[in-house]
């Protein structure tokens, strides 16, 4: 697995909503994050809303597959699958993530909950079994989101590279300060594990926890900047275990300080695009080839 494109320069922001989620029940999370500059919407705790077959979101309806959310967003669409003992419809089983790429998911994302004690050994072994079943043009994320907390013992790049060898596209890092450790070795060691991921062909995705500060202040600036110093290739930001939903504001303001105005209020602009090359399901490109990229 190998690829020598790398992300627009670490600006692409990917955005992570319950899939039940609303907003005073009118607005959908997702529509907010879209609203907002996100470039790939991820959708989390499925197995409220979708059967095996059929999608039932609040706000936004019934649908039959994923191409067709992803029309109506104007943005790709990444799921979430998890390991362990969770209700079947949102498990990391190689049926579940075969069902969602035919559906139209551009990316599948395996990670497990905060409160289990899944190892980087029990999610490499369900990226492996992913893989084998799922085809190439399906991107196959792999990792906890630093926001949800420590993910098992700290072990450098040792437990993240088993992700990328059991055939992950992109892996969850910590950024330096922020479950990581503070200081100089802490950031040396995460910029290292950075490189070495991305040496062995993989993407790598941070998290800065912003989303505990409010929108504006020096905390996004932080967060970003850790993330810089890495080199990372997206930014996640979501609700993880802080509420619902993701502040909008917050949202604007980290992608002003990621991608600066023009960039920003262009995504803005592009909310509701229709251009299909926003969610062609092809492998990297939800994160490396974005519309507005470039």
């Amino acid at each position: 697995m190998t690829t020598s494109v790398r992300a627009a320069s670490g600006r692409t922001l990917l955005v992570r909503a319950p899939a039940d989620g609303t907003f005073a029940g009118r607005a959908h999370a997702l529509q907010l994050a879209r609203a907002f500059g996100a470039d790939v919407l991820v959708l989390d705790s499925i197995q409220g809303v979708w059967d095996g077959d059929t999608w039932n979101f609040p706000v936004l309806g019934r649908y039959t597959d994923l191409h067709a959310v992803a029309r109506d967003l104007g943005r790709p669409v990444c799921v979430v699958l998890r390991t362990g003992d969770v209700p079947v419809p949102g498990r990391a089983t190689p049926w579940n993530a075969q069902r969602l790429a035919d559906q139209g998911a551009a990316a599948i994302w395996v990670t497990d909950d905060a409160a289990a004690s899944a190892s980087y050994t029990d999610l490499a072994r369900d990226v492996a079994r992913i893989r084998s079943l799922i085809g190439p043009e399906v991107s196959l994320w792999a990792g906890r989101a630093p926001e949800d907390g420590p993910f098992g013992a700290r072990t450098g790049a040792a437990g993240p590279m088993r992700l990328v060898e059991a055939g992950a596209d992109m892996v969850f890092l910590a950024a330096p300060g922020l479950g990581s450790g503070t200081g100089t070795a802490a950031v040396e060691s995460a910029v290292r594990a950075a490189r070495m991921l991305q040496h062995a062909g993989a993407l790598v995705a941070v998290t800065g926890r912003a989303e505990s500060e409010p929108a504006g202040t020096p905390g996004i600036t932080d967060a970003v900047r850790a993330a810089r110093v890495m080199g990372v290739d997206a930014h996640l930001l979501g609700s993880g275990p802080l509420g619902p939903h993701l502040d909008p504001e917050l949202l604007y303001h980290y992608s002003l300080e990621v991608r600066g105005r023009e960039f920003t209020w262009r995504r803005m602009a592009e909310a509701g695009s229709r251009n299909a090359a926003a969610h062609r399901p092809r492998r990297y490109e939800p994160v490396l080839r974005l519309p507005s990229a470039g």
